[in-house]
Order: C-alpha cells, then structure tokens, then sequence
C-alpha cells in the first residue's frame, strides 16, 4: 500500500474513532442530563388555588422535595406561608418586615431554618415574616399585599424582584415557570392599571399550553440558535449579545411601562410603611454575566432601580455581592438552580450588610 493510502487510511481510522467518541460522549451527557431533569420529585398538595391569586401554599402542608442537587423538607404553617409566624392579631414586639417574593425567597432547594428569611429573622432586632409563593410575580404581589400581608400589620414591606423572569411574567396570564394560571394586568389608555383574568382558570386550557419561551420573549430572533449538540452548549457558552440593551428595550417596553405602574400601586397600597426593592440575581447572572441571560438581568435590574428611585423607593441589588462571594463555593444548586444554603446565607448577610 502506497504512502498517501496509510495515511488516509489512518486519518479516517482517527477521524471514525474521534466521532464515535463525540457521539458517546453526547448520549451519555443526554441520558445523564435527562435523568437530572426529571429527577425532581415533590409531594403533592404544595400548592392549590386561589381564586384572587391564581394559587397559594396550602396551610399545614408539609413535604420532602428530592432532587439530584438535594433532599429537604418543606413546612407551610397554619397561614399558609413558610417558617414561623406570630399569633394572629398578638401584639407586636419587635418591628415587623413582611417579605414578599417567589421560589428564591420561599427556598426551594433549602430547609426550612436555611432561607435567608428565616436567617435574618434568627439573626436581628426585627422580626421577618416569609410571604413569598413559589411562582409569584410582581402583579400577584401587588394583590397578595391587600389580600393575606396587610391584616399582619407589617411595619415595613420588602419586595423581593428575581431578575430572571419576573419583569416577562407580569405582563403573562400562564407564567414562564409555572403549570398553573394567574391573573394578571393591562395598562388602559390613561396609564390605569386594568385587572385581567380574573378570577383565572383552574387549569390552562389545552390551546394554551404551547407558549412562548423567555427567549424568544425577551429577544426575538436577535438570538443565534442553540447548538443541537449539548456537549458544544454544556462547555462553549453563548456569544454575547450585540446591542442587547436596544433589543431588550424595544421588546420589554410593555413589560417596562407595566413594572412602573405595578410598583406605583404597590407603594400605594404599602404606606404609610415603608417599601424596599430587592433585587435578586439568578444563576446566570452571577457566573455567566457575559451571557443574554445575564444581560436581560441587568435590563430588569435597571428597570426596577429606575422605577424605585423615581418613586423613593430604597433598593438593594445583591448581583455585585453574589458575583464577589458566589465565586467559588457556588451559591446555586448547580443542575436546579436555585439558590442553595451557601446562597442563602450570603444573601442574608448581604441585606444585613448592605441596610447597615
């Protein structure tokens, strides 16, 4: 055999031998990554609905959530909420901070004494109280201040914005995340918030199940298309987006206007207690920040911090702070995503930190 056949020969050996092992390698990533993201398992009964809200916690549930990143255990208490909550209507003896929020500050992924709620309040002079509800969004808090918060006599009300979804979900009536509907709002032609949906359906109507993703939500088809590989998507991140604040603007205007007018309301309803922003960071954001994802959290981040600051509004904005700490441990559930008892305790020493 000449020269130049062994040597074809042998580079297509290499090259046969090469693809098998890609190709290995991508179904083994497949089936590994496949296994983790259905390996999620809750008890039911977490969640039931609610006809202003669209759903809340259930009142003396209590569950273990197993998960490939953890085991833990969850507890709703006789309001319907998480952790420890005074008896109604018992006189106050600290200064009461009601805090309002979704999956990150209710923990999914903690036990209970590991949120950064339950931190604080085991930590400080006040006392905190954890009114956040796996899925919520800003428009449901707004109407779960009036609702279940109020009658609490909270002396101050934190809003906990999770920059990863909450600014598309408001304007949605089936949120990105979550299997169940929700009403939601409109602005009218003079700036008035119009309430729609109301009450929301038990379940998503069948037509409506197909919906759009946060992606093609926030950036249209500003985004390259995802690799079909996964091992080219699991260790070559996305490029960085072009103009991504412009791209984001123009699509998010409404969602925009409408966070505006939601915190309006909610400082509204609040006084005369005082209203604090905080401003949570998902996974993305703190160890990706060159990613869309990132970029769309920083696009919330300042719309939130604009809206606060036209209002008075005192905003905290953990994204620095959990990029500074969240390096190395990391701070989320690394397949899940959620924060983890790392993330949790430094978020609350964030706050701690960063109110002193």
């Amino acid at each position: 055999m000449s020269s130049w056949r062994e040597r074809a020969l042998t580079l297509a050996l290499a090259l046969t031998a090469t693809a098998a092992a890609l190709g290995l390698a991508e179904w083994i990533l497949r089936v590994y990554e496949d296994r983790i993201a259905s390996s999620s398992m809750i008890e039911p009964g977490l969640l039931k609905y609610h006809a202003v809200l669209g759903w809340s916690l259930a009142p003396y549930w209590q569950g273990e959530h197993h998960h490939h990143d953890f085991d833990v255990t969850y507890r709703i208490n006789a309001d319907g909420f998480r952790g420890e909550f005074p008896l109604f209507g018992a006189a106050k003896t600290r200064r009461r901070i009601a805090v309002l929020g979704d999956s990150f500050t209710f923990g999914i992924g903690v036990d209970d004494a590991e949120t950064f709620v339950a931190r604080l309040a085991g930590s400080g002079r006040d006392e905190h109280l954890n009114f956040a509800v796996p899925g919520y969004s800003t428009d449901q808090q707004l109407l779960q201040l009036p609702e279940q918060v109020l009658a609490f006599e909270p002396d101050a009300i934190w809003v906990v914005v999770y920059l990863g979804n909450d600014l598309i979900d408001n304007a949605l009536a089936y949120p990105l995340q979550a299997e169940l509907a929700k009403p939601y709002f409109e602005l009218g032609e003079d700036g008035t918030l119009l309430l729609r949906g109301s009450p929301p359906p038990a379940r998503i109507p069948a037509a409506d199940l197909d919906r759009p993703t946060l992606e093609q939500i926030a950036f249209g088809d500003a985004l390259t298309a995802p690799p079909s590989l996964r091992l080219v998507a699991r260790f070559l991140p996305p490029p960085p987006l072009a103009d991504a604040e412009a791209v984001l603007a123009r699509n998010l205007a409404q969602q925009t206007t409408l966070f505006s007018a939601l915190l309006d309301e909610l400082v509204r309803k609040a006084s005369p207690r005082p209203l604090m922003l905080v401003l949570l960071p998902g996974q993305s954001a703190v160890v990706a920040p060159d990613s869309p994802a990132a970029a769309l959290q920083a696009y919330a981040s300042d719309v939130a911090a604009g809206a606060a600051q036209r209002l008075g509004v005192a905003t905290l904005d953990l994204t620095d702070t959990l990029r500074a700490r969240c390096a190395a441990p990391s701070c989320f559930h690394q397949n899940e995503g959620h924060l983890n008892a790392i993330g949790h305790q430094v978020v609350a020493d964030a706050i701690k930190a960063l109110r002193n």
